[in-house]
């Protein structure tokens, strides 16, 4: 995205204003700009113009730039790299000042990584006021102060804006970027912000709760009993909140900023993790001021009673059985009773270390019932706040999805949850890529940059690690087949993806993963081996279905890793030499789409022309008898592939020119047939190359 003047863009009628703004910013996609913030826009310029401001220092405004990932956008921002920023946000009619204030602090948030002086401005087109945010206040401020700004620019960026904002430097992981994490240097989304400010108000003890607090937008999965209800008639103690959303909508970010705020305050925070914990675990764990970090395992063992005694000892409630019954929760074939055992009663009596203020618990969806029942037990009277982070739809087995954490959770008294809706993460061309390759029926409609995504291709496992070898080591690239994550959830910059000989694309153009076939032997007409035959057709049936179940566990955690890919994809298909074919051509396609559009045999003026004639052939040629109408409507279909596509097959055009001029001589009777195809033929024949 390229800066424009803003004398010279406001030179223009309101109506051309979308058109011209695209052009002179040379945007990737295209925006509109409606009439009343050109109008806006015009009448900052004019103000400009009166207080003398010269036009070269109206030069460099990128105006209506959005960072996408986050749904962040700004109206007017001029660039000194490393040592200033400008931004004038523009409202065409009268607004609160709280709103405007609020704007500009969230503003200079995300700015605050561009460069260290940051000046914020809000220009109101209805009042002809200006406003500028200084320190955390907005105050109304005379023109010259936004001359004054401009006036101290030295050098200023004109283009590839996109740079100063690129994903992977804010949308980081807490545990793959430590050292950033406890910088502060990354964003929040506007609805991580909300979700931020309404835990940290409640978590300083206010207690009222509006349902109107949470939008529907933070609460989709959350049915109002649970939002309003319980948390009305929650005693005053221990605040228990959830945040939940799908894979790469920044749960565990924002659960980690909450940590990081509140230790700033001074108070002890202890963030337990589901998994074993990785190096940058680790390293948060050394370098985190008030925050201790532990495994589940860890923390359990800490907790004053024996773990291998209590494991299993949690009310039914967790199975949604009536607590008069016994219920098996742990997959171990252990039972327990609808009371909790009394020896867990030590629980948090013995353990100091333990005795944090403020709880968090990632990845609670991954966790054992009686794990988080003992933490809800635990910290029932020694924490002020137990905030879990989960994920409905993400599971890594079959069993996960059984165990139903965040079905428990909600069930408990003074619940509150969070959701957030929208997916931060980078990749928005991955994700594409990734649900063609899953159907490829469904390619995007727009033009996608593939160039971060690599699709290769092995004969032979020996092919293959070498291929890895390099990918992993010198490359860096993160594989999950090969690499086990010590912890769930982290997010790598570069992926390494296997597809192997298990895949294939079916009929439909999905792509399937073989399963096991069971043999299922003939029916016995003999009593006894009936029965045989009947007990084994149930077996089969229940391996098919858990064999389908962990076919769905395998397509979840294929789409987890590839959603966590902030940067570079690759994809290495291993033996299917067809399924490859069909993957890189997913590619491939695009690039035809995209960078060699220009090289084919139509332009895109003929292109339309072409279409007319195709057309136009098609309904001449109803009259004919079924099959001659078929054969000529393919014939068209085919040879407009051809001429639409990147290097045209010459030989496959010459034999359709040819096998249309057959048709039109066996049926010249038809005038009207005869007089389309000549003139299809002739528009066909002369853009073909000499």
């Amino acid at each position: 995205m390229k800066a424009l003047n803003l004398f010279s863009f406001t030179r223009i009628d309101a109506d051309y204003a979308s058109e011209y703004m695209n052009m002179l910013s040379a945007r990737e996609t295209r925006e509109k700009c409606r009439p009343h913030e050109f109008m806006t826009v015009k009448r900052l310029t004019e103000v400009l113009l009166e207080q003398g401001v010269p036009v070269e220092q109206m030069d460099g405004f990128f105006f209506s730039y959005s960072i996408h990932q986050i749904s962040k956008e700004f109206d007017l921002l001029k660039i000194e790299t490393d040592r200033m920023v400008l931004n004038i946000e523009l409202k065409s009619a009268a607004v609160s000042l709280e709103e405007i204030e609020k704007q500009l602090r969230q503003n200079r948030y995300y700015l605050s990584f561009v460069a260290p002086d940051i000046r914020l401005f809000t220009f109101v087109a209805e009042t002809g006021a200006f406003y500028q945010l200084i320190g955390d206040r907005i105050y109304p401020v005379s023109c010259e102060a936004l001359t004054d700004a401009l006036s101290v620019f030295r050098e200023y960026r004109t283009e590839a804006i996109e740079e100063l904002f690129e994903p992977k430097q804010f949308l980081i992981s807490p545990f793959t970027d430590p050292s950033r994490f406890l910088q502060g240097k990354y964003f929040l989304t506007q609805q991580q912000q909300e979700i931020r400010e309404r835990i940290l108000e409640l978590a300083d003890g206010e207690t009222e709760r509006n349902s109107e607090t949470v939008t529907a937008e933070q609460h989709t999965s959350l049915k109002p009993d649970h939002q309003s209800e319980a948390a009305d008639h929650k005693p005053a103690g221990r605040k228990i909140f959830g945040i939940t959303g799908g894979t790469g909508s920044g749960k565990t970010l924002l659960l980690y900023e909450l940590a990081r705020s509140i230790a700033r305050r001074g108070h002890s925070c202890l963030v337990i993790h589901s998994g074993t914990l990785s190096e940058g675990h680790e390293y948060l764990r050394e370098h985190w001021e008030h925050v201790d970090l532990r495994s589940v395992d860890d923390y359990l063992e800490n907790s004053g009673s024996d773990k291998g005694n209590d494991i299993g000892k949690v009310r039914s409630e967790v199975d949604g059985k009536d607590g008069s019954e016994c219920s098996e929760v742990n997959g171990n074939g252990g039972t327990v009773p609808s009371e909790v055992n009394k020896d867990t009663e030590s629980i948090g009596s013995s353990a100091g270390e333990n005795r944090c203020e403020y709880i968090f618990v990632d990845e609670a969806h991954r966790m054992q019932p009686e794990d988080v029942k003992r933490i809800l037990f635990e910290t029932e009277t020694t924490a002020s706040m137990v905030v879990f982070s989960y994920d409905d739809e993400q599971w890594l087995s079959p069993y996960e999805l059984k165990l139903n954490i965040p079905k428990y959770l909600r069930e408990q008294d003074g619940f509150i949850e969070w959701t957030l809706s929208r997916r931060i993460r980078t990749g928005l061309e991955i994700s594409a890529f990734y649900r063609n390759m899953l159907d490829l029926n469904n390619a995007p409609r727009g033009e996608m940059d593939y160039s971060h995504i690599d699709i290769l291709y092995a004969a032979e496992e020996e092919e293959a690690e070498k291929i890895i070898e390099l990918y992993t080591g010198s490359l860096g690239y993160y594989c999950p087949e090969r690499q086990a994550a010590v912890c769930t959830g982290p997010e790598y910059d570069q992926v390494l993806m296997i597809v192997d000989q298990q895949f294939f694309y079916d009929s439909d153009g999905c792509l399937s993963k073989k399963q096991d076939l069971f043999e299922v032997g003939t029916w016995s007409e003999k009593t006894a081996a009936g029965q045989r035959e009947t007990e084994k057709r149930q077996e089969n049936a229940e391996k098919r279905k858990a064999k389908a179940e962990e076919e769905q566990a395998f397509s979840s955690r294929m789409y987890r890793h590839i959603t966590r890919t902030r940067d570079r994809l690759c994809i290495l298909v291993v033996g299917s030499y067809s399924v490859f074919r069909q993957i890189a051509g997913i590619k491939y396609r695009m690039l035809e789409r995209v960078k060699y559009k220009d090289s084919t045999l139509v332009s895109p003026g003929s292109g339309k022309q072409l279409n007319r004639f195709s057309k136009a052939v098609k309904e001449a040629a109803e009259k004919l008898p079924e099959q001659e109408r078929l054969l000529i409507i393919d014939t068209v279909d085919i040879l407009q592939e051809q001429l639409t596509r990147f290097e045209g097959s010459r030989k496959i055009l010459q034999n359709g020119i040819r096998m249309l001029r057959h048709l039109k001589e066996e049926y010249a009777q038809i005038e009207e047939l005869e007089q389309v195809l000549t003139e299809y033929l002739e528009f066909v024949q002369s853009m073909l190359p000499c």
